[in-house]
């Protein structure tokens, strides 16, 4: 729950799970990277149902305004994104 983008979340909530995740390896060229920079940060029955890859979140739900919990999920990602663009570049200012 300390990952940035789980901010503000609960530690359960209702979304629309319909879906198993459905991967293709045969896309994968370096499955070393995957292997080290795949976490998962929540799960469920169905699996990892948040997930991050290197500069990536991926759900296995989708964001829809009746379940707000998603809808924060997005903004945290689109916050993060966008405090990242700005501090890029500038001295003394890292990687949040």
């Amino acid at each position: 729950m300390s990952h940035w983008v789980l901010k503000g979340i609960k530690h359960e909530f209702i979304c629309e799970n319909t879906n198993e995740w459905d991967p293709h390896p045969v896309s994968m060229t370096n499955t070393e990277i995957v292997e080290t920079e795949y976490h998962a940060l929540a799960d469920g029955p169905r699996g990892p149902q948040i997930a991050t890859h290197m500069n990536t979140i991926a759900l296995q739900f989708p964001v829809k305004s009746v379940h707000t919990e998603t809808v924060n999920i997005l903004h945290n990602f689109i916050h993060h994104a966008l405090i990242r663009v700005s501090n890029e570049g500038k001295v003394g200012m890292g990687l949040i």
